[in-house]
Protein backbone atom coordinates (compact mmCIF):
# COMPACT_ATOMS: atom_id res chain seq x y z
CA UNK A 1 0.00 0.00 0.00
CA UNK A 2 2.59 2.49 -1.05
CA UNK A 3 4.54 3.58 2.00
CA UNK A 4 1.95 2.24 4.44
CA UNK A 5 2.88 -0.59 6.73
CA UNK A 6 1.51 -4.03 6.01
CA UNK A 7 0.96 -7.01 8.25
CA UNK A 8 3.73 -7.97 10.60
CA UNK A 9 3.89 -11.18 12.57
CA UNK A 10 0.48 -12.14 11.13
CA UNK A 11 -1.18 -9.17 12.85
CA UNK A 12 -3.32 -6.53 11.19
CA UNK A 13 -1.53 -3.21 10.88
CA UNK A 14 -2.34 -0.53 13.40
CA UNK A 15 -2.48 2.55 11.19
CA UNK A 16 -5.39 4.84 10.41
CA UNK A 17 -6.52 6.05 6.99
CA UNK A 18 -6.87 9.70 5.94
CA UNK A 19 -10.48 10.77 5.43
CA UNK A 20 -12.23 13.89 4.22
CA UNK A 21 -14.91 15.17 6.60
CA UNK A 22 -18.24 16.36 5.27
CA UNK A 23 -19.92 18.02 8.22
CA UNK A 24 -23.27 19.24 6.98
CA UNK A 25 -26.21 16.87 7.31
CA UNK A 26 -27.51 17.98 3.93
CA UNK A 27 -24.25 16.91 2.34
CA UNK A 28 -24.54 13.67 4.30
CA UNK A 29 -27.78 12.87 2.55
CA UNK A 30 -26.22 13.56 -0.84
CA UNK A 31 -23.30 11.36 0.18
CA UNK A 32 -25.69 8.41 0.12
CA UNK A 33 -25.87 8.58 -3.64
CA UNK A 34 -23.10 6.11 -4.41
CA UNK A 35 -23.79 3.56 -1.71
CA UNK A 36 -21.58 0.50 -1.74
CA UNK A 37 -20.56 1.01 -5.36
CA UNK A 38 -17.93 3.57 -4.45
CA UNK A 39 -20.22 6.20 -3.03
CA UNK A 40 -21.79 6.23 0.35
CA UNK A 41 -24.38 4.24 2.08
CA UNK A 42 -24.15 5.63 5.23
CA UNK A 43 -20.15 8.92 10.94
CA UNK A 44 -19.36 9.19 14.43
CA UNK A 45 -20.57 9.74 17.95
CA UNK A 46 -19.46 12.55 20.17
CA UNK A 47 -20.65 11.04 23.42
CA UNK A 48 -23.58 9.61 25.29
CA UNK A 49 -26.94 10.97 24.29
CA UNK A 50 -25.89 12.18 20.82
CA UNK A 51 -26.16 10.57 17.42
CA UNK A 52 -23.48 9.83 14.86
CA UNK A 53 -22.50 12.46 12.35
CA UNK A 54 -19.22 12.80 10.51
CA UNK A 55 -16.52 10.24 11.15
CA UNK A 56 -12.88 11.13 10.77
CA UNK A 57 -9.78 9.07 11.33
CA UNK A 58 -8.00 11.69 13.36
CA UNK A 59 -9.98 14.91 13.84
CA UNK A 60 -13.01 15.65 15.98
CA UNK A 61 -16.33 14.87 14.33
CA UNK A 62 -19.00 17.46 13.77
CA UNK A 63 -22.36 16.94 15.45
CA UNK A 64 -24.79 15.14 13.22
CA UNK A 65 -28.21 16.29 14.19
CA UNK A 66 -30.44 18.41 16.35
CA UNK A 67 -33.08 17.01 18.65
CA UNK A 68 -35.48 14.76 16.71
CA UNK A 69 -38.78 16.38 15.74
CA UNK A 70 -40.76 13.19 16.03
CA UNK A 71 -41.32 12.90 12.29
CA UNK A 72 -41.76 9.34 11.11
CA UNK A 73 -40.38 8.32 7.73
CA UNK A 74 -43.30 8.11 5.36
CA UNK A 75 -41.39 6.82 2.36
CA UNK A 76 -43.31 3.56 2.42
CA UNK A 77 -46.66 3.97 4.19
CA UNK A 78 -47.45 0.34 3.42
CA UNK A 79 -44.32 -0.72 5.29
CA UNK A 80 -44.53 0.63 8.85
CA UNK A 81 -41.71 -0.07 11.22
CA UNK A 82 -43.16 -3.25 12.61
CA UNK A 83 -41.58 -3.40 16.04
CA UNK A 84 -43.45 -2.65 19.24
CA UNK A 85 -42.43 0.13 21.61
CA UNK A 86 -41.77 -1.00 25.18
CA UNK A 87 -44.41 -0.09 27.74
CA UNK A 88 -43.35 2.02 30.69
CA UNK A 89 -43.25 0.27 34.04
CA UNK A 90 -42.04 2.88 36.48
CA UNK A 91 -44.06 4.45 39.25
CA UNK A 92 -45.16 8.04 38.74
CA UNK A 93 -43.81 9.12 42.10
CA UNK A 94 -40.39 7.52 41.69
CA UNK A 95 -37.47 9.84 42.21
CA UNK A 96 -35.89 10.83 38.91
CA UNK A 97 -32.48 9.76 40.13
CA UNK A 98 -33.61 6.32 41.27
CA UNK A 99 -33.13 3.29 39.04
CA UNK A 100 -36.22 1.03 39.01
CA UNK A 101 -35.80 -2.38 40.55
CA UNK A 102 -35.09 -5.12 38.04
CA UNK A 103 -37.65 -7.83 37.57
CA UNK A 104 -36.86 -11.54 37.41
CA UNK A 105 -34.73 -12.91 34.63
CA UNK A 106 -37.13 -13.24 31.70
CA UNK A 107 -37.21 -16.11 29.20
CA UNK A 108 -35.68 -15.32 25.84
CA UNK A 109 -38.75 -16.23 23.79
CA UNK A 110 -38.93 -17.51 20.19
CA UNK A 111 -36.45 -15.98 17.72
CA UNK A 112 -39.17 -15.13 15.20
CA UNK A 113 -40.80 -12.67 17.60
CA UNK A 114 -39.35 -9.49 19.04
CA UNK A 115 -37.67 -10.27 22.34
CA UNK A 116 -39.03 -9.45 25.81
CA UNK A 117 -36.68 -6.58 26.64
CA UNK A 118 -37.10 -2.86 26.09
CA UNK A 119 -33.95 -1.60 24.40
CA UNK A 120 -31.60 1.22 25.35
CA UNK A 121 -29.00 2.82 23.11
CA UNK A 122 -25.94 4.76 24.20
CA UNK A 123 -22.97 6.39 22.46
CA UNK A 124 -19.31 6.09 23.42
CA UNK A 125 -16.76 8.54 21.97
CA UNK A 126 -13.73 6.26 21.98
CA UNK A 127 -10.34 6.89 20.41
CA UNK A 128 -7.52 4.38 20.02
CA UNK A 129 -4.28 5.82 21.45
CA UNK A 130 -2.26 3.03 19.84
CA UNK A 131 -3.29 4.31 16.39
CA UNK A 132 -2.75 8.02 16.84
CA UNK A 133 -6.11 8.66 18.48
CA UNK A 134 -8.09 6.97 15.73
CA UNK A 135 -11.77 7.75 16.13
CA UNK A 136 -13.73 4.58 16.98
CA UNK A 137 -17.03 6.14 18.04
CA UNK A 138 -19.38 3.35 18.99
CA UNK A 139 -23.11 2.97 19.45
CA UNK A 140 -24.31 0.29 21.89
CA UNK A 141 -27.78 -1.26 22.08
CA UNK A 142 -28.67 -3.30 25.19
CA UNK A 143 -31.53 -4.88 27.18
CA UNK A 144 -32.95 -2.08 29.30
CA UNK A 145 -35.47 -1.19 31.95
CA UNK A 146 -38.68 0.33 30.57
CA UNK A 147 -38.65 3.98 29.46
CA UNK A 148 -40.62 6.69 31.22
CA UNK A 149 -44.15 7.25 29.94
CA UNK A 150 -44.13 9.51 26.91
CA UNK A 151 -40.41 9.05 26.24
CA UNK A 152 -39.35 9.47 22.63
CA UNK A 153 -37.25 6.77 20.96
CA UNK A 154 -33.93 7.49 19.32
CA UNK A 155 -33.96 9.15 15.90
CA UNK A 156 -31.04 9.07 13.43
CA UNK A 157 -30.38 11.56 10.62
CA UNK A 158 -33.53 13.35 11.77
CA UNK A 159 -35.54 10.83 9.77
CA UNK A 160 -35.03 7.29 11.02
CA UNK A 161 -36.95 6.37 14.16
CA UNK A 162 -35.57 3.50 16.23
CA UNK A 163 -37.53 1.61 18.89
CA UNK A 164 -34.60 1.90 21.30
CA UNK A 165 -34.44 4.73 23.85
CA UNK A 166 -31.38 6.85 24.54
CA UNK A 167 -29.46 6.15 27.75
CA UNK A 168 -32.00 3.92 29.49
CA UNK A 169 -30.61 2.02 32.49
CA UNK A 170 -29.51 -1.51 31.70
CA UNK A 171 -31.83 -4.26 32.93
CA UNK A 172 -29.66 -6.14 35.44
CA UNK A 173 -32.10 -9.04 35.76
CA UNK A 174 -30.27 -11.49 33.46
CA UNK A 175 -26.94 -9.66 33.23
CA UNK A 176 -24.31 -10.17 32.06
CA UNK A 177 -25.52 -10.45 28.48
CA UNK A 178 -23.61 -11.91 25.51
CA UNK A 179 -21.83 -9.36 23.30
CA UNK A 180 -22.38 -8.99 19.57
CA UNK A 181 -20.04 -6.78 17.53
CA UNK A 182 -21.56 -5.16 14.43
CA UNK A 183 -19.52 -3.84 11.48
CA UNK A 184 -21.22 -1.44 9.07
CA UNK A 185 -20.97 -1.56 5.29
CA UNK A 186 -18.73 0.28 2.87
CA UNK A 187 -19.16 4.00 3.49
CA UNK A 188 -21.80 3.10 6.04
CA UNK A 189 -22.55 4.20 9.57
CA UNK A 190 -22.95 2.38 12.85
CA UNK A 191 -26.74 2.76 13.03
CA UNK A 192 -27.36 1.74 9.41
CA UNK A 193 -29.11 -1.51 10.45
CA UNK A 194 -30.79 -0.39 13.67
CA UNK A 195 -33.85 -2.59 13.16
CA UNK A 196 -31.51 -5.59 13.27
CA UNK A 197 -29.32 -4.41 16.16
CA UNK A 198 -32.33 -3.38 18.25
CA UNK A 199 -33.97 -6.74 17.62
CA UNK A 200 -30.89 -8.58 18.85
CA UNK A 201 -30.81 -6.41 21.99
CA UNK A 202 -34.48 -7.17 22.65
CA UNK A 203 -33.47 -10.81 22.82
CA UNK A 204 -30.84 -10.24 25.47
CA UNK A 205 -27.70 -9.35 23.53
CA UNK A 206 -25.53 -6.27 23.98
CA UNK A 207 -24.67 -5.01 20.47
CA UNK A 208 -21.67 -2.72 19.95
CA UNK A 209 -21.29 -1.04 16.55
CA UNK A 210 -18.28 1.19 15.83
CA UNK A 211 -17.83 3.63 13.00
CA UNK A 212 -14.89 2.67 10.79
CA UNK A 213 -13.07 5.97 10.36
CA UNK A 214 -12.17 6.69 6.75
CA UNK A 215 -14.97 4.46 5.48
CA UNK A 216 -18.18 6.16 6.60
CA UNK A 217 -20.90 7.91 4.66
CA UNK A 218 -18.88 11.12 4.90
CA UNK A 219 -15.73 9.63 3.35
CA UNK A 220 -14.70 9.00 -0.24
CA UNK A 221 -11.58 6.83 -0.07
CA UNK A 222 -9.49 5.85 -3.05
CA UNK A 223 -8.79 2.20 -3.86
CA UNK A 224 -5.48 2.46 -2.02
CA UNK A 225 -7.21 3.89 1.03
CA UNK A 226 -9.87 1.17 0.79
CA UNK A 227 -7.10 -1.41 0.97
CA UNK A 228 -5.93 0.19 4.20
CA UNK A 229 -9.49 0.36 5.51
CA UNK A 230 -9.80 -3.40 5.08
CA UNK A 231 -6.84 -3.78 7.43
CA UNK A 232 -8.11 -1.20 9.93
CA UNK A 233 -11.57 -2.67 10.33
CA UNK A 234 -10.67 -5.88 12.25
CA UNK A 235 -8.48 -3.84 14.57
CA UNK A 236 -11.45 -1.57 15.25
CA UNK A 237 -13.43 -4.62 16.34
CA UNK A 238 -10.66 -5.78 18.68
CA UNK A 239 -10.48 -2.29 20.14
CA UNK A 240 -14.23 -2.22 20.78
CA UNK A 241 -14.07 -5.64 22.45
CA UNK A 242 -11.35 -4.31 24.77
CA UNK A 243 -13.35 -1.17 25.56
CA UNK A 244 -16.49 -3.18 26.28
CA UNK A 245 -14.43 -5.33 28.63
CA UNK A 246 -13.33 -2.16 30.40
CA UNK A 247 -16.89 -0.83 30.60
CA UNK A 248 -18.38 -3.94 32.15
CA UNK A 249 -15.54 -4.00 34.72
CA UNK A 250 -15.86 -0.32 35.67
CA UNK A 251 -18.24 0.44 38.59
CA UNK A 252 -18.70 3.96 37.22
CA UNK A 253 -19.82 2.78 33.79
CA UNK A 254 -23.51 2.57 32.81
CA UNK A 255 -22.62 -0.89 31.45
CA UNK A 256 -21.04 -2.12 34.69
CA UNK A 257 -21.66 -5.83 35.04
CA UNK A 258 -23.81 -5.92 31.91
CA UNK A 259 -21.58 -7.58 29.32
CA UNK A 260 -20.42 -11.20 29.20
CA UNK A 261 -17.19 -10.88 27.25
CA UNK A 262 -16.68 -14.63 27.39
CA UNK A 263 -19.59 -15.04 24.94
CA UNK A 264 -18.91 -12.93 21.88
CA UNK A 265 -20.33 -12.98 18.38
CA UNK A 266 -19.89 -10.77 15.35
CA UNK A 267 -22.10 -9.67 12.48
CA UNK A 268 -21.83 -7.09 9.74
CA UNK A 269 -23.09 -6.00 6.33
CA UNK A 270 -21.25 -5.95 2.99
CA UNK A 271 -17.72 -4.70 3.80
CA UNK A 272 -18.78 -5.44 7.37
CA UNK A 273 -19.58 -8.97 6.21
CA UNK A 274 -15.98 -9.24 5.00
CA UNK A 275 -14.86 -7.89 8.39
CA UNK A 276 -17.05 -10.52 10.05
CA UNK A 277 -15.34 -13.29 8.10
CA UNK A 278 -11.88 -12.00 9.07
CA UNK A 279 -12.82 -11.80 12.76
CA UNK A 280 -14.34 -15.28 12.50
CA UNK A 281 -10.93 -16.63 11.52
CA UNK A 282 -10.69 -16.21 7.75
CA UNK A 283 -7.17 -15.65 6.45
CA UNK A 284 -6.07 -13.29 3.68
CA UNK A 285 -3.01 -14.13 1.55
CA UNK A 286 -2.24 -11.06 -0.53
CA UNK A 287 -0.23 -12.77 -3.26
CA UNK A 288 -2.78 -15.53 -3.71
CA UNK A 289 -5.55 -12.92 -3.81
CA UNK A 290 -3.78 -10.98 -6.56
CA UNK A 291 -3.39 -14.20 -8.55
CA UNK A 292 -7.09 -14.98 -8.19
CA UNK A 293 -8.08 -11.50 -9.33
CA UNK A 294 -5.68 -11.65 -12.29
CA UNK A 295 -7.24 -14.99 -13.28
CA UNK A 296 -10.69 -13.44 -13.14
CA UNK A 297 -13.15 -13.65 -10.30
CA UNK A 298 -16.59 -12.61 -11.64
CA UNK A 299 -17.84 -9.42 -10.07
CA UNK A 300 -15.58 -9.50 -7.03
CA UNK A 301 -15.64 -6.07 -5.43
CA UNK A 302 -12.30 -6.53 -3.66
CA UNK A 303 -10.06 -6.99 -6.68
CA UNK A 304 -9.36 -3.24 -7.13
CA UNK A 305 -7.95 -3.11 -3.58
CA UNK A 306 -5.78 -6.19 -3.13
CA UNK A 307 -2.80 -5.00 -5.26
CA UNK A 308 -2.24 -2.22 -2.71
CA UNK A 309 -1.66 -4.66 0.12
CA UNK A 310 2.04 -5.23 0.84
CA UNK A 311 3.53 -8.10 -1.19
CA UNK A 312 3.84 -11.26 0.89
CA UNK A 313 1.22 -10.12 3.38
CA UNK A 314 -0.65 -12.89 5.17
CA UNK A 315 -3.33 -11.54 7.45
CA UNK A 316 -5.00 -13.31 10.31
CA UNK A 317 -7.18 -11.87 13.04
CA UNK A 318 -5.67 -10.51 16.23
CA UNK A 319 -5.35 -13.23 18.91
CA UNK A 320 -7.78 -11.48 21.25
CA UNK A 321 -10.54 -12.01 18.69
CA UNK A 322 -10.20 -15.79 18.81
CA UNK A 323 -12.85 -15.72 21.55
CA UNK A 324 -15.53 -14.96 18.94
CA UNK A 325 -17.87 -17.94 18.97
CA UNK A 326 -20.34 -17.18 16.17
CA UNK A 327 -20.46 -15.03 13.05
CA UNK A 328 -23.30 -13.80 10.82
CA UNK A 329 -22.16 -12.15 7.58
CA UNK A 330 -24.85 -10.17 5.72
CA UNK A 331 -24.24 -9.78 1.97
CA UNK A 332 -20.51 -10.37 2.45
CA UNK A 333 -17.98 -9.53 -0.22
CA UNK A 334 -14.34 -10.41 -0.72
CA UNK A 335 -14.20 -14.04 -1.77
CA UNK A 336 -11.19 -13.21 -3.93
CA UNK A 337 -9.37 -11.89 -0.87
CA UNK A 338 -9.81 -15.15 1.04
CA UNK A 339 -10.07 -17.92 -1.50
CA UNK A 340 -11.04 -21.41 -0.43
CA UNK A 341 -7.90 -21.93 1.65
CA UNK A 342 -8.34 -18.71 3.60
CA UNK A 343 -11.99 -19.35 4.40
CA UNK A 344 -11.22 -22.93 5.42
CA UNK A 345 -9.27 -21.51 8.36
CA UNK A 346 -12.43 -20.00 9.84
CA UNK A 347 -13.00 -21.18 13.40
CA UNK A 348 -16.28 -19.51 14.36
CA UNK A 349 -19.53 -21.17 13.25
CA UNK A 350 -20.67 -18.88 10.44
CA UNK A 351 -23.95 -17.99 8.80
CA UNK A 352 -23.97 -16.04 5.53
CA UNK A 353 -27.03 -14.28 4.13
CA UNK A 354 -27.65 -12.68 0.78
CA UNK A 355 -30.38 -11.58 -1.62
CA UNK A 356 -31.20 -12.74 -5.11
CA UNK A 357 -31.25 -9.11 -6.30
CA UNK A 358 -28.00 -8.06 -4.64
CA UNK A 359 -26.32 -5.58 -6.96
CA UNK A 360 -22.76 -6.04 -5.66
CA UNK A 361 -21.96 -9.21 -3.72
CA UNK A 362 -24.36 -11.84 -5.01
CA UNK A 363 -21.55 -13.69 -6.79
CA UNK A 364 -19.62 -13.99 -3.51
CA UNK A 365 -22.30 -15.74 -1.49
CA UNK A 366 -22.06 -19.26 -2.91
CA UNK A 367 -18.25 -19.59 -3.03
CA UNK A 368 -17.88 -18.11 0.44
CA UNK A 369 -20.42 -20.54 1.87
CA UNK A 370 -18.96 -23.55 0.07
CA UNK A 371 -15.45 -22.81 1.38
CA UNK A 372 -16.48 -22.35 5.02
CA UNK A 373 -16.03 -25.30 7.38
CA UNK A 374 -19.02 -26.66 9.29
CA UNK A 375 -20.93 -25.69 11.31
CA UNK A 376 -22.26 -23.20 8.80
CA UNK A 377 -25.49 -21.99 7.25
CA UNK A 378 -26.61 -19.99 4.23
CA UNK A 379 -29.83 -17.99 3.85
CA UNK A 380 -30.75 -16.60 0.45
CA UNK A 381 -33.71 -14.21 0.35
CA UNK A 382 -35.73 -13.84 -2.81
CA UNK A 383 -36.08 -10.29 -4.16
CA UNK A 384 -33.70 -8.86 -1.53
CA UNK A 385 -31.25 -6.24 -2.74
CA UNK A 386 -27.91 -5.27 -1.24
CA UNK A 387 -29.43 -2.52 0.90
CA UNK A 388 -32.19 -4.75 2.20
CA UNK A 389 -30.10 -5.53 5.26
CA UNK A 390 -30.06 -1.83 6.22
CA UNK A 391 -32.63 0.80 7.25
CA UNK A 392 -31.26 3.40 4.85
CA UNK A 393 -33.99 2.79 2.29
CA UNK A 394 -36.53 3.98 4.87
CA UNK A 395 -35.30 7.55 4.28
CA UNK A 396 -38.10 9.33 2.48
CA UNK A 397 -35.92 10.73 -0.32
CA UNK A 398 -33.85 7.58 -0.85
CA UNK A 399 -35.81 6.42 -3.91
CA UNK A 400 -35.04 9.66 -5.77
CA UNK A 401 -31.31 9.79 -5.03
CA UNK A 402 -29.23 8.52 -7.99
CA UNK A 403 -27.69 5.07 -7.49
CA UNK A 404 -29.18 4.73 -4.01
CA UNK A 405 -32.59 5.07 -5.58
CA UNK A 406 -31.86 2.09 -7.79
CA UNK A 407 -31.10 -0.01 -4.74
CA UNK A 408 -34.02 1.35 -2.73
CA UNK A 409 -36.69 0.88 -5.34
CA UNK A 410 -39.86 -0.78 -4.02
CA UNK A 411 -40.73 -2.33 -7.36
CA UNK A 412 -39.88 -6.01 -7.44
CA UNK A 413 -38.13 -5.93 -4.06
CA UNK A 414 -39.15 -7.60 -0.85
CA UNK A 415 -40.81 -5.28 1.68
CA UNK A 416 -38.30 -3.79 4.12
CA UNK A 417 -39.97 -5.19 7.22
CA UNK A 418 -40.36 -8.65 5.71
CA UNK A 419 -36.67 -8.75 4.82
CA UNK A 420 -35.77 -7.80 8.36
CA UNK A 421 -38.15 -10.41 9.79
CA UNK A 422 -36.20 -13.09 7.92
CA UNK A 423 -32.79 -11.66 8.78
CA UNK A 424 -33.65 -11.10 12.45
CA UNK A 425 -35.09 -14.57 12.97
CA UNK A 426 -32.30 -16.63 11.44
CA UNK A 427 -29.49 -14.49 12.90
CA UNK A 428 -31.02 -14.58 16.40
CA UNK A 429 -31.50 -18.34 16.26
CA UNK A 430 -27.95 -18.94 15.00
CA UNK A 431 -26.35 -16.69 17.61
CA UNK A 432 -28.38 -18.22 20.43
CA UNK A 433 -27.53 -21.74 19.29
CA UNK A 434 -23.80 -21.14 19.25
CA UNK A 435 -23.27 -18.54 21.99
CA UNK A 436 -25.84 -19.82 24.49
CA UNK A 437 -25.92 -23.53 23.57
CA UNK A 438 -29.67 -23.11 23.12
CA UNK A 439 -30.47 -26.43 21.44
CA UNK A 440 -34.09 -25.41 20.80
CA UNK A 441 -32.83 -22.95 18.18
CA UNK A 442 -31.89 -25.82 15.87
CA UNK A 443 -35.59 -26.19 15.01
CA UNK A 444 -35.49 -22.74 13.41
CA UNK A 445 -32.42 -23.52 11.33
CA UNK A 446 -33.77 -26.02 8.84
CA UNK A 447 -34.94 -25.95 5.21
CA UNK A 448 -38.38 -27.03 6.39
CA UNK A 449 -38.78 -24.11 8.78
CA UNK A 450 -37.59 -21.66 6.14
CA UNK A 451 -39.97 -23.01 3.51
CA UNK A 452 -42.94 -23.01 5.87
CA UNK A 453 -42.53 -19.70 7.74
CA UNK A 454 -40.45 -17.66 5.29
CA UNK A 455 -41.06 -19.12 1.82
CA UNK A 456 -39.12 -16.18 0.34
CA UNK A 457 -35.99 -17.71 1.86
CA UNK A 458 -33.96 -20.81 1.18
CA UNK A 459 -31.88 -22.44 3.90
CA UNK A 460 -28.80 -24.53 3.37
CA UNK A 461 -26.14 -25.88 5.68
CA UNK A 462 -25.32 -27.80 8.80
CA UNK A 463 -25.65 -25.27 11.61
Amino acid sequence: MGDQDGLRENRWVRRSSPADLLAAAGVAMVALTAACSGGSTMGDADGAGTDDAAADAGDDAAPEEAEPDGTVDDAAPDEPLDVAEAEADVEDDADAEDVPDAGPCVPWGPPDERGPYPVGVRDFAWRDPDRGGRNVATKVWYPALPPDPGADPAVYLWLLRDTAYVDLPIDPGCAPYPLILFSHGNKGINFQSFTFTTYLASHGFVVAAPNHAGNTMYDNPSDEQMAQVSLDRPIDMAFVLARMTDETSNPDSPLFGAVDVSRVGITGHSFGGYTTLVVGGGEVDRDAAVARCDAGVPGDVFCPYVPYWPPGMVGTRLPELAIVGAAVALAPGGYAAFGDDGLARTTAPTMVMGGTLDEYTRNDLRPIFDALPAPKAKIEIADMGHMGFTDICRIAIAPIIPTLGEMCTREGHIAINRGFAITDTFATAFLRLHLLDDAAMADYLTPEYAATVFPESTFEGSP
